[in-house]
């Protein structure tokens, strides 16, 4: 809080206690935020920072936006960050934008889907040569576990079970590495008893 009255006051603002509050629960990096001071307006340093956006992360946003020639000015720009700091997935525009359109990249965020999970599906799928559109891209993510190796998750059911197969699990709720598990345990279970068996 002390940094962000010092600069401000450096740069010629003057902020309520409750203005520095907002700004100050959110700035991670002093250096950050005096990067933002010095390029944007006041106003809108204090939406990015209330917003919880970094300044530095805002950029790569807006980079890739200006690079496909989406709209890049200030709102729209922030808009979008603020969904992508959800799973912090500031750096995965740019290869999503290699895939899917700004359309289809909100409509990925609007679902609260991974963009980078969803990346990884996508890629998995088409390496299997099978057809899908966006929302059951979208439904083989959201059934592809949790954190990293959703992709593998996805191919290795496929191998095992047959991509009919996974949809039917997949339409009954069904986690693909849980079903990937009991397939393991039966599988160990399988062997145990053919090891136990007296010739």
């Amino acid at each position: 809080a002390v940094a962000v009255l010092n600069n401000t006051t450096q740069f010629g603002y003057e902020l309520s206690i409750t203005q520095i509050a907002k700004i100050a629960k959110n700035v991670q990096d002093i250096e950050d935020f005096k990067s933002a001071l010095r390029s944007l307006p006041l106003e809108e340093v204090e939406r990015l920072f209330t917003a919880g956006v970094p300044f530095s992360e805002f950029n790569k946003v807006q980079a890739s936006l200006s690079k496909k020639r989406y709209a890049s000015d200030f709102d729209s720009t922030l808009t979008l960050s603020e969904k992508l700091s959800r799973n912090h997935e500031y750096d995965t525009l740019e290869r999503a934008f290699k895939v899917f359109s700004l359309k289809e990249v909100k409509e990925i965020l609007a679902q609260r889907a991974s963009l980078s999970g969803v990346l990884e599906v996508s890629e998995v799928l088409k390496g299997k040569n099978i057809d899908t559109n966006l929302q059951e891209i979208i439904r083989f993510e959201k059934h592809a576990g949790h954190g990293w190796g959703k992709g593998r998750n996805v191919s290795s059911s496929i191998d095992k079970f047959g991509i009919d197969n996974v949809n039917n699990m997949i339409s009954q709720g069904v986690q693909l590495p849980n079903a990937l598990n009991v397939k393991r345990q039966i599988e160990r279970q399988e062997l145990n008893q053919f090891d136990n068996i007296d010739i």
